[in-house]
């Protein structure tokens, strides 16, 4: 009879803890945010962060990340034999430098822009792409009406210690013979998908950013890169460019991460790569 009473006893307040349980007041705590990556920390392994730098003929430097790089295989949700999936982090930067800072370049920089992307190549022509919800024919090469980044400048300027000076409109001041606009940082909306055909490797931009001044950077986490058609297996190698032009020319330089497999049968993160390419 005393035990009858404990489990009579015990029982609503059993009943209690699934009702707040479900009820949702013991909600599972939200995931913390991602501390935003910096450039040169990895420096080592299948995703190390690489840079390169050229000097222009006006007297700049520009110099190039490619960093906070990260891939993801998944199970592809058609489950076709011949579907490769992939979740991607990749981040880009670009710096603008005066090669000597006593006497900083004469002729401005009227435009500069740094983007990322990555390029997808497997043994099986690419048929069509789309990129954030806007399909477009990738034979023809146009894969990237959606996401490049817009921006004028306008007005006459000219190098000094104290930055650019001159008439016009929408220029700021900035590091010495610099001059831009500001402009937004645009995006694919987290989604890219192509088709590929025999033997071929397509290039597929994730997202461009134009500078405002001397740096500027572009980071993209978990977008979906998926390949269908795809015979012999698919491989992926991500990239950064940086872009500065001047009214005498135009300059830019890439830097690239190791070639990886997308691995179908062994989900998860990346951990091999082509030596002969990567």
């Amino acid at each position: 009879m005393l035990c009858l009473q404990l489990i009579r006893c015990a029982a609503p307040a059993a009943f209690a803890v699934s009702v707040l349980v479900s009820s949702g007041i013991a909600a599972a705590t939200p995931a913390p945010a991602d501390a935003p990556p910096q450039p040169g920390t990895v420096h080592g392994g299948l995703f190390a962060d690489t840079s390169r730098a050229i000097q222009t003929r006006e007297g700049y430097e520009l110099r190039v990340w490619k960093y906070a790089e990260h891939l993801r295989s998944v199970l592809p949700i058609g489950r076709a034999l011949n579907s490769y999936e992939a979740f991607a982090d990749l981040a880009g930067e670009a710096l603008i430098s005066s090669v000597d800072t006593k006497h900083p370049p004469s002729v401005p920089v009227t435009g500069a822009t740094v983007t990322i992307g990555v390029q997808l190549g497997c043994a099986a022509t690419a048929q069509s792409v789309q990129i954030g919800g806007n399909v477009s024919n990738a034979v023809q090469g146009s894969v990237t009406p959606s996401i490049q980044g817009t921006g004028t400048v306008s007005g006459n300027a000219s190098g000094g210690t104290s930055g650019p000076q001159g008439g016009g409109s929408g220029t700021l001041s900035l590091t010495p013979g610099v001059s831009a606009t500001a402009s937004d940082t645009i995006t694919t909306g987290g989604s890219l998908t192509g088709t590929i055909g025999p033997g071929t490797t397509r290039d597929f931009p994730i997202a461009t950013k134009t500078l405002s001044g001397d740096d500027g950077y572009v980071v993209a986490r978990e977008t979906r890169v998926s390949v269908d058609a795809c015979l012999g297996g698919a491989q992926i190698r991500s990239y950064a460019t940086a872009v500065i032009t001047t009214s005498i020319g135009v300059s830019s330089i890439t830097t690239y991460g190791r070639t990886l497999f997308i691995d179908r049968d062994h989900p998860g993160a990346s951990s091999k790569h082509s030596p002969s390419k990567g």
